[in-house]
């Protein structure tokens, strides 16, 4: 439901709701879609109601320019923030993946995915649980390794995890002490599980671990 002409506004209400572990916009009884015509769909409620707010203030007529959510500066900080860590982490695994903002992510190699398949392969089993932890946490399997190697904090990889819903929250507010637990929680389980890796591959990481390719 994208226009590239200002269209009459169709629809009396907006709303977001909650299916399947993530929030889809709905516009009456229909669906919100991207320009490909996907489900458009985010992980984070702050930021769907944001976007709904933003359908539900368009008067007589959709004007997409004055929608502001997926805005120029919103990218540059994804780029700013996100593209050193994306080209540290494929030098580190020489492997090639290419940033992206499709919902959907940037296309994976079957290459890449074997590389990454074989280091993690390399961890005990109990270690891959914390891998498996930590990656549920962030949602990313980069800033788990990208912790795990050191070359990031924990606060670091929780704030690159949240960086739109930062972004959007900083136009729109913050719901009070419910951001900062939220923050505080992600912290705690992501430390907790790079800590647990750590310490069940103990005596791999006696003499610094060497990628397995």
């Amino acid at each position: 439901m994208y226009f590239s002409l200002a269209l009459k506004r169709f629809y009396r209400k907006t709303n977001a709701l909650y299916s399947d572990g993530k929030y889809e916009i709905t516009l009456d009884q229909r669906k919100l879609k991207t320009p490909h015509g996907n489900l458009f769909v985010v992980e984070s409620e702050p930021l769907a109601l944001a976007v709904a707010a933003e359908w539900d203030a368009q008067k007589t007529h959709i004007k997409q320019s004055s929608m502001h959510l997926e805005e120029t500066e919103l990218c540059k900080l994804q780029a700013q923030e996100w593209q050193p860590i994306l080209d540290w982490f494929c030098e580190r695994y020489n492997v090639q993946i290419e940033s992206s903002r499709e919902i959907t992510g940037p296309h994976i190699s079957q290459e890449t995915k074997s590389v990454l398949r074989k280091h993690l392969q390399s961890y005990s089993l109990w270690a891959v649980h914390g891998f498996s932890f930590a990656v549920e946490t962030v949602k990313s399997l980069i800033l788990t390794l990208c912790c795990v190697d050191r070359h990031i904090s924990v606060e670091k990889a929780v704030l690159l995890s949240r960086l739109e819903e930062e972004f959007q929250t900083g136009h729109w507010g913050r719901v009070e002490w419910a951001h900062e637990l939220s923050q505080q929680d992600l912290q705690a389980r992501l430390s907790a599980a790079v800590l647990f890796i750590h310490i069940s591959s103990s005596s791999t990481f006696v003499k610094s671990k060497q990628l397995v390719i």
